[in-house]
């Protein structure tokens, strides 16, 4: 229920992210088995996976992006979880989940591209680069989308238009 009222008002999903991080500690009975209890924080993990790999709709789709954002914010999710994450938006390369890829870096990349994990965000961004070449026959607004990121990294997270005001 949580993750449906976050998905059906993204701009309250952060609410709903400081909501699960104060059950994250809750432990819930199973479903199946009653006798046996789970964390409502997997619980949760576990149900928000399974609907971004199913869902085919793009509003829902981006909109559970930005709750797992929000999670990940929230401490919930893990810098693993996110990257994981970035690796099946990579994967399947369709204009939909390109698209919440480039929301999800633009929004936690920073966060994402420090210490260990900042190799696996090089090879990340190398296959970015590679999709951009490839996408002559795509999405021009999906491709420029995934431009604006790769600047955005180069320019070490720093948008553009802050960059201009700060030489002002």
């Amino acid at each position: 229920m949580v993750y449906k009222k976050a998905i059906s008002d993204p701009s309250s999903s952060g609410s709903y992210a400081s909501m699960c991080r104060s059950l994250a500690m809750v432990r819930v009975p199973m479903k199946n088995k009653p006798y046996i209890d789970v964390g409502f924080k997997s619980l949760l993990l576990q149900f928000c996976w399974k609907q971004i790999e199913t869902d085919q709709d793009v509003k829902c789709l981006v909109n559970s992006i930005k709750f797992f954002i929000e999670l990940f914010k929230q401490k919930l999710l893990s810098e693993a979880i996110m990257q994981e994450c970035v690796v099946k938006l990579l994967k399947q390369q369709e204009g939909k989940t390109l698209k919440c890829l480039c929301h999800l870096l633009t929004s936690v990349g920073k966060e994402m591209d420090v210490g260990e994990a900042k190799s696996k965000m090089d090879a990340h961004f190398t296959q970015l680069k590679n999709l951009v070449k490839e996408q002559k026959r795509g999405s021009k607004r999906i491709r420029n989308m995934m431009k604006d990121v790769l600047v955005l990294r180069m320019n070490d997270w720093v948008p553009q238009e802050t960059k201009q005001q700060n030489v002002l």
